[in-house]
């Protein structure tokens, strides 16, 4: 179980490993790894890329590339068992895909073609990991399945500040439907609802269910209906 802004975190627990596309598994890393004395060189180099890409949206498109290959450094350690190091990788992939998020908000007031192609191609890789690291989470060995809880962790985050990017409800309709039908069946109570339903973006929405859920008032399928993005790219 892993701390998500000061609350437990259990709300894959019992949930089924899902089904997902084998190429949305990342391929082997062929560079540098994290336990290479020479890692910090190749870090260097991205850093200088980074600091030499002067267009805001071809710059977090380098960085997105940059965090899937962190994400398939971090898979092909796990497969060495080599924990620390993949946990390295982990902790590097989620600086960037913050980083990333953080930038977006600005591209996206420019609303241009370039800065929608970007939010959705974010968008989608957010939604690839986020179903890669539980798909992980819930078939590893647990050293390394923690890991991967916090990288789907940083992951679902990223979909939750999208959709406030894309001004999207904080309450998904499929999610808000099932509130209303736990609440008419006494699971969650009215002060429950109106309290979630009072909140004012995704992030804040989660992070009640993530405490409902661990208190035992709701099932972890619910918290699932939240990556709205993941059920849409790949049902």
């Amino acid at each position: 179980t892993s701390q998500v802004l000061g609350s437990s975190f259990s709300s894959l627990e019992n949930l089924p490993v899902p089904n997902i596309p084998d190429n949305l598994m990342p391929a082997p890393a062929t560079g540098i790894l994290p336990d290479n004395p020479f890692y910090g060189l190749e870090r260097a180099w991205e850093n200088t890329q980074l600091a030499f890409t002067f267009n805001p949206v071809a710059k977090e498109e380098l960085r997105l590339k940059l965090a899937e290959e962190r994400l398939a450094e971090a898979k092909t350690l796990m497969d060495q068992n080599k924990i620390q190091a993949a946990s390295q990788a982990l902790g590097e992939y989620g600086k960037t895909i913050q980083a990333i998020v953080g930038n977006l908000q600005a591209i996206a007031q420019t609303n241009t073609a370039q800065s929608q192609d970007l939010i959705n191609k974010v968008e989608q890789a957010a939604a690839a990991q986020t179903a890669v690291a539980t798909a992980l989470s819930l078939s590893t060995p647990p050293a390394q399945a923690e890991n991967w809880t916090d990288a789907g962790n940083a992951t679902r985050d990223v979909l939750d500040k999208i959709a406030d990017v894309k001004d999207e409800p904080a309450i998904p309709e499929i999610l808000s439907t099932g509130l209303q039908q736990l609440k008419e069946q006494g699971l969650i109570s009215e002060e429950e609802s109106n309290k979630i339903y009072g909140l004012k973006n995704r992030s804040e929405v989660r992070e009640e269910l993530i405490k409902l859920n661990s208190a035992g008032g709701l099932p972890p399928s619910e918290i699932a209906k939240l990556d709205e993005s993941v059920n849409r790219y790949y049902p």
